[in-house]
């Protein structure tokens, strides 16, 4: 029971901290504080650290392999924000230099690289265990 309530705990944070956490370099890239301001920066390095903390502790969790029902469900939700890279193309397009591209790009790419790994843990910490029996 207390296992469960540990990993909903992670899950419930993960969902948290993962767009709060995102939203620091979307809003950076399109604010132009000159200079950045300093709270700002730290809070965002504070959430971001937690973020990678969380994301890794449940990748450790729950490192597979993971049953069909989570691969396919992973499968699902990576396809549709396999769409986002296209959406940030439009947007570069549009609003090219009014978007700071340098503080945007790094700050996305490694959050993105996070999910991608994560995910599927995440998936089956929430599905009972949702991993493979092994052969």
């Amino acid at each position: 029971m207390a296992r469960r309530s540990r990993d909903s705990s992670l899950r419930l944070a993960a969902a948290i901290l993962f767009p709060f956490s995102t939203a620091f370099p979307v809003i950076a890239a399109i604010l132009r504080a000159d200079p950045p301001l300093r709270w700002f920066g730290i809070a965002d390095v504070a959430i971001a650290f937690a973020l990678v903390a969380v994301g890794m502790w449940i990748a450790t969790r729950r490192p597979g392999p993971f049953s069909a029902d989570v691969n396919r469900a992973a499968l699902r939700i990576l396809q549709g924000a396999a769409t986002l890279p296209l959406v940030l193309l439009v947007v570069f397009f549009l609003a090219g230099d009014a978007v700071r591209w340098h503080v945007l790009l790094p700050g996305l790419a490694w959050r993105a690289w996070l999910f991608v790994v994560a995910l599927p843990s995440w998936l089956a910490l929430g599905s009972g265990g949702g991993t493979a029996p092994r052969a």
